[in-house]
């Protein structure tokens, strides 16, 4: 399941590691980055064949979007 279709069922009881390790990281509570997730405002770039489980213990997951510290990726 992708990430936003997850923030979409979610937006009331935040499951997703993923969203909430931004969410902490943020200073965000995780029901509000769900909503700008599902909204199409923030994304967290994370490839799922990847371990993320792995990069979320070595913190390096980040969101980028509406009110949080990155606002733009570039990836040359």
């Amino acid at each position: 399941m992708t990430l936003i279709i997850e923030a979409k069922r979610e937006s009331s009881h935040v499951k997703s590691p993923l969203i909430r390790e931004v969410a902490r990281r943020e200073g965000l509570e995780p029901e509000r980055l769900a909503r700008l997730i599902a909204s199409g405002r923030v994304v967290i770039p994370a490839n799922l064949n990847r371990n993320l489980e792995k990069r979320i213990e070595e913190g390096g997951i980040r969101g980028v979007g509406e009110f949080l510290s990155t606002k733009i990726n570039a990836n040359i």
